[in-house]
This record gives structure tokens, sequence and C-alpha cells, in this order.
């Protein structure tokens, strides 16, 4: 287990791949550490606007959001853990493999919980706190992004957004799959899908063994969300 905890940086390059106020803290967070900030640094960090979503790139390889937590968790996290409940069950195993307190925190609008939670480990929920974390793995390790990522566990993500303003529509959750969490998850062969309701339909979020397959799955949940909701129509009285 490497143990970097905010270790001077030695001019680790970095480039910062957006441009928001996230990005800005971490930049200067970077360079109070030693870091050096360039167009064209060693690792490549991008943060989204809220900046609780981190992706970053080195030599070809890229991460996205849940693939640098999984990183974090491979190689640094131990202790008390609160991921949100809609994480692939990737990050969860690890959770269960090396974590001493894994806590599931709620991924829809109440996420008071997460927050308060969030003190344990705050990379596991602020963007630029995981890049930071990130590199500093990669300065005390002497490993590439991509020799650090062969050693994580298989899998893909995608989502998609079903939108629906039918009366009823959450009826047909129990017949998407079992409860878990804030969602319903339907399980396939290599792979599963959260169903969770939104104000305007349903989000889906799909895990499998390949991107190819998230995507297949994603579609196959689509249809079948798209087939009850008409049986539910054909059913419903006149108005």
């Amino acid at each position: 287990m490497l143990t970097y905890r905010r270790c001077a940086l030695e001019g680790f390059a970095v480039s910062i791949g957006s441009d928001n106020a996230p990005s800005r803290l971490l930049t200067r967070a970077v360079l109070s550490l030693g870091g050096r900030i360039g167009p064209h640094g060693g690792l490549r960090c991008s943060l989204s606007d809220d900046g609780f979503l981190l992706s970053v790139e080195q030599d070809g390889c890229r991460l996205d959001d849940w693939h640098s937590k999984a990183l974090l968790l491979k190689y640094l996290i131990r202790g008390r853990v609160a991921l949100p409940a809609s994480s692939p069950e990737a990050l969860r195993d690890l959770c269960r493999e090396r974590c001493l307190i894994y806590t599931h925190c709620p991924s829809g609008q109440e996420e008071a919980e997460a927050r308060a939670a969030s003190v344990w480990h705050p990379e596991l929920r602020h963007g630029a706190a995981a890049a930071l974390e990130l590199i500093g793995l990669l300065t005390v390790s002497g490993r590439s992004l991509r020799e650090l990522s062969r050693h994580l566990p298989h899998f893909a993500t995608r989502t998609a957004d079903v939108l629906t303003e039918r009366a009823g529509r959450l009826g047909i959750l129990p017949f998407l799959g079992d409860p878990d969490g804030d969602g319903i998850v339907a399980g396939y062969a290599r792979g599963n899908v959260r169903v969770i309701a939104s104000r305007t339909g349903f989000r889906l979020m799909a895990e499998a063994v390949s991107g190819e397959y998230a995507e297949e799955i994603l579609e196959l949940s689509e249809k079948e969300i798209n087939r009850l909701l008409k049986e539910g129509a054909k059913k419903a009285p006149p108005r």
C-alpha cells in the first residue's frame, strides 16, 4: 500500500483541460505543493463545472471519474469509506476488500448524508481533491497512469435518460429488476443496469465488462421501459 498524503509534488508536470473555478483551485493547489502547470503536462486533468467529476489522461491512457475513484480505492484509501449508492459494483467490491467500513449514500436529491460522510475521504466526492491524490500517487510510485490502471477491475459504464411524463410510470419499476439503494437494478449476464426515477422520467446507469456490452444492455433496458409504459397506457382507463 502506498502512503501518499499531500507530499511535495517535486516538479510533477500537470496540464488543466478545463477552465472553471474548480480547475483554478486545483492549479493553485498543485503550484503550492511544488508541481508545474503547463499546456502539455505529464498528466492532464479535467474537472466538471460543479467540481464533482474528474477525468485524467497521460500518454494516451484516459480514466473517467469512476475509474479515477477506483484507482484511489485500489492504492490509497483505507478505513471508513462512503460512496454513492449508484456506484459501479466494481467500486463496491474494492471497498469490501480493502475498507473497514463501507457506507452507501444517496445519489438523488437528498445528499446530506453523502456530504457529511465526505469528511472521511473528500477525494471520493470532490474532483480537485481526487486529482491531487492521483498526482501524488504518480509522483511517489514512479509509475505511469497506464501501469497503475492495469490492476484495476475491468468495467465500463454508460448512462442514458428515458423521458416520460406518463402518470403511473413508477408502477413499472418492480417489473424492471430488484430494489437496490435508491433505484432498481436489472441484472444481465455480464453487467447490470440501475434505473433511478427522476422528475422527467428515468435515469439509466449501465455497468458491464466492456463499453459495447454496456451500451447493449442500456438499449435493452430502454426498450423494456418503453414496452412497459406502452402496456400501461393501453390498460389505463380513457379520460
